[in-house]
């Protein structure tokens, strides 16, 4: 067992560095140095193929319970549970890369670091704080509270290297795809709830919320390519369309495929080393992305916006915690309230 997760967790950490590697230093993202509308249209071709291939690589994950002989029956019923997360999935992958399209990379991961960093907290130390939020009264002050410490995060990443952007609208305009792709990942993660309902193996739960998510992505997202007349995929592989692209490419999808697997290994094995491994990928993707030169370095920048992180991170738990309490003390009140009518009851 112990092996099994120290590998799930390997894979974990270089799935996830190779697939950012394939991705945007071999020539999947267009050079974003150049500005313009044309430049624009091809960082969202780009982010196209891009969730298509995401898609792809976890659907062949698959395959995996189809060779371990799982028994288990699909109905065509049950694939409707799938249709709003891929929906969303698809939404926020699209808005994501369409984000790091040009040269914010940096604040792609940053947002992943701070979305750990604000959910390890409350999930290892105690998980009553989920509950304690789907009974609160202000759910939206504290999705409001979640929101507002992601645009700070988001803001204070923008620095975080000294690459030159096109302009500040270019910058400004990426930050906001990040931010959407933040808000539809959330969306997307309470959806996936549905399937706590499906009698099926988690790894075929995952491949056919792909199958349907590549399958709408297609029907939906070919015509709008088309209705903006943005170059579509066609196009894309013409010019992309060498063994040494394609052999990427498929690197890539190799990548993602290592990287579903060993999430469902490493979360399933121990969920706190799960956690922290979650915690320090996006750390050594930008370690790698800063090593092979496709960022560079800015220690103030760094040690501002993990400083900033790390305080609204801490705020965050306060805040649960101060709830908890809140809740800890009507919970104690509602029993004292109960027992003296019970007693009342009795004589």
């Amino acid at each position: 067992m112990v092996k099994i997760k120290m590998i799930a967790l390997t894979m974990r950490i270089c799935g996830g560095s190779a697939a950012f590697l394939f991705a945007k230093g071999w020539g999947f993202y267009p050079a974003s140095s150049v500005g313009g509308n044309q430049e624009q249209k091809k960082v969202f071709s780009h982010a196209y193929m891009q969730v298509v291939m995401i898609f792809l690589g976890e659907a062949f994950v698959g395959l995996i319970p189809i060779i371990q002989k799982h028994k288990q029956k699909i109905h065509a019923k049950q694939l409707i549970f799938f249709v709003v997360p891929a929906i969303l999935d698809g939404f926020a992958q699209s808005f994501s890369n369409m984000g790091i399209g040009g040269q914010l990379i940096s604040v792609q991961q940053i947002f992943r670091l701070a979305t750990i960093l604000f959910d390890a907290p409350l999930s290892l130390y105690n998980s009553k704080h989920r509950e304690i939020f789907m009974r609160s009264q202000s759910k939206f002050q504290s999705l409001f509270l979640l929101f507002l410490t992601f645009l700070i995060t988001g803001v204070s990443s923008v620095g975080l290297t000294s690459e030159k952007q096109p302009d500040s609208g270019s910058t400004l305009l990426s930050l906001t795809y990040v931010l959407i792709s933040c808000v539809f990942s959330a969306l997307y993660g309470q959806a996936t709830k549905v399937y706590d309902h499906i009698q099926m193996h988690q790894l075929t739960k995952q491949s056919l919320e792909a199958v349907v998510g590549l399958v709408l992505y297609l029907i939906i997202g070919l015509p709008i390519l088309g209705g903006l007349k943005i170059e579509n995929p066609s196009d894309w592989l013409y010019q992309h369309g060498t063994y040494y692209i394609l052999l990427n490419q498929l690197m890539f999808l190799v990548s993602v495929f290592f990287v579903t697997l060993a999430g469902y290994l490493s979360s399933k094995e121990d969920q706190q080393h799960f956690m922290l491994v979650e915690a320090l990928r996006p750390l050594l993707i930008m370690a790698v992305s800063i090593a092979c030169g496709f960022e560079k370095f800015d220690s103030t920048w760094t040690i501002v916006s993990l400083c900033c992180q790390i305080l609204l991170a801490m705020g965050y738990w306060l805040y649960f915690e101060n709830q908890n309490k809140s809740e800890q003390l009507k919970d104690i009140e509602q029993r004292d309230v109960q027992e003296i009518n019970r007693t009342e009851l009795l004589q």
